[in-house]
């Protein structure tokens, strides 16, 4: 079980638009035979960035697209404990997170999955959260 982050499915997305192969799509191809999951934040998100772009029918294509090839986690007890004290702690040394981008390392968290990301600087505060980036 992998889980993705919304940087890196922007970035896979991106590249197919263009239909130019980079390190997203690389990546993909390494990860063809793995689970892949998401928190729900990650795909709240890629909407709300659907409905910011100059063609918001358009991209939400793309994000449909995107999201059929992935399982989504579902909210839970545990997650929100690990969510309540994670916060705590990083905003005690002053290392808080946006709320979705705890959700989202959270999620790969009680799911002992790695998660796949370009934005290594914020989640690297999470502590025992294993990334992986491309």
């Amino acid at each position: 079980m992998i889980h993705l982050d919304t940087s890196y499915l922007i970035d896979l997305m991106r590249e197919r638009k263009h239909r130019k192969s980079g390190p997203a799509t690389g990546l993909a191809r390494q990860m063809k035979d793995q689970e892949l999951w998401i928190s729900p934040a990650v795909a709240c998100e890629l909407y709300a960035g659907a409905e910011n772009a100059d063609h918001p029918a358009q991209e939400h294509i793309w994000v449909d697209q995107t999201l059929e090839a992935v399982e989504f986690t579902k909210p839970s007890l545990t997650l929100a404990r690990t969510y309540g004290r994670i916060l705590v702690m990083l905003k005690r040394q002053g290392l808080a997170l946006s709320p979705m981008d705890l959700l989202i390392g959270c999620a790969a968290l009680v799911d002992d999955a790695p998660l796949v990301t370009r934005n290594v600087k914020h989640f690297s505060r999470i502590p025992t959260l294993r990334l992986l980036t491309y």
